[in-house]
């Protein structure tokens, strides 16, 4: 007697080894709450009528949705996140990183990227331990 194989069952039983993916029907779900956690739009799912294949449309965080492909407006758009840190500072300079990362909508590591380019500069400067120190931003 002759079984039919499933091939995307194999696959997904062997990248499920691999450690590659965690498992049927656990990946959309945890990428949903992720995208809802982040305050980015929704997905967008096609298929067609007999669900042979379904894709889906990620779109970008409305905070990134103005940077463009042009080096100049990358710089800009780097440039206008640490003024938007410089400002937010200077009215409270204990304000901690993931109050910033929450006030601008960008995540902490990119709150502390900027933070190390700005400080390399001698834009910024921390006085103080981490917790319970705070913030002096030096004007140019």
């Amino acid at each position: 007697m002759h079984l039919p194989i499933n091939i995307n069952d194999l696959l997904t039983d062997h990248m499920v080894e691999l450690e590659m993916t965690e498992g049927r029907g656990t990946g959309i779900p945890k990428m949903l709450k992720a995208i809802q956690n982040n305050g980015s739009p929704a997905p967008v799912f096609h298929t067609d009528d007999d669900r042979t294949y379904f894709l889906v449309e990620l779109s970008v965080h409305p905070v990134f949705a103005e940077v463009t492909d042009d080096k100049e407006t990358d710089t800009t758009g780097s440039e206008k996140t640490s003024e938007k840190i410089l400002r937010l500072l200077k009215q409270d300079p204990e304000m901690t990183i993931d109050q910033l990362s929450s006030e601008i909508g960008i995540t902490a590591r990119s709150i502390e990227r900027n933070l190390k380019k700005l400080k390399e500069t001698d834009r910024l400067r921390r006085i103080g331990p981490d917790k319970g120190g705070r913030w002096e931003v030096r004007d140019d």
